[in-house]
């Protein structure tokens, strides 16, 4: 992508943060492995996507710095965007953290031997494509989709599939809410952590 043409407020996204790690040889190297001699955005961009969406294991892990995700191979949505975010960075692609709100009905509670409702800020990413910031879910598969729902049954189209005509998210679905929100963030920093801890009811 052409610098000159994203205007200068969204230039600082693509830059690197402390934990957004960009500029790291891992992340550079990544990025130059994953997607060649492509000079397509938009290809560039899906690529990115469904790199982190397919390649990167659901399982938690504790760093939010990209390059340690990257290196672990796995991640829940907070390490999942944290690292879509450097990519695309790295690529030229300006992106920024962002999250849904979550609410689970009737969540049975395997530990507790109950059901409870859950609320929660789930991290997603935005990229600024063809002039306008979409929003991307970095973990748009079923093993995502199950965790939440359990055993209802699945009932949309898995994995979320790469566009640029709207938002590539998860839908509200029975038991499951979800709404977009207006938080967005230029790295994962305390203020982030903060957010979180204080919304989630898990």
């Amino acid at each position: 992508m052409n610098t000159k043409k994203i205007p200068i407020k969204i230039q600082k996204y693509l830059e690197p943060g402390i934990n957004i790690d960009s500029n790291s040889d891992e992340i550079q190297n990544k990025g130059k492995e994953l997607l060649g001699d492509e000079r397509d955005t938009i290809k560039k961009a899906k690529i990115l996507y469904e790199f982190v969406r397919d390649e990167i294991d659901e399982k938690g892990f504790e760093s939010i710095k990209a390059s340690e995700i990257l290196l672990a191979g796995h991640g829940a949505c907070y390490n999942k965007s944290v690292l879509l975010v450097a990519l695309c960075r790295s690529s030229g692609i300006p992106a920024r953290i962002s999250f849904d709100e979550v609410y689970i009905k009737d969540y049975k509670d395997l530990e507790k031997r109950e059901k409870r409702n859950l609320k929660f800020l789930h991290g997603i990413i935005e990229m600024y494509l063809n002039c306008k910031w979409i929003k991307y879910d970095p973990t748009g598969n079923e093993k995502r989709w199950k965790i939440w729902v359990q055993d209802d049954p699945v009932s949309i189209d898995l994995p979320l599939k790469f566009s640029i005509a709207e938002d590539v998210v998860f839908p509200s679905s029975g038991r499951l809410t979800i709404k977009r929100t207006d938080h967005n963030f230029f790295d994962w920093t305390e203020e982030v952590d903060q957010l979180v801890d204080n919304f989630n009811e898990l």
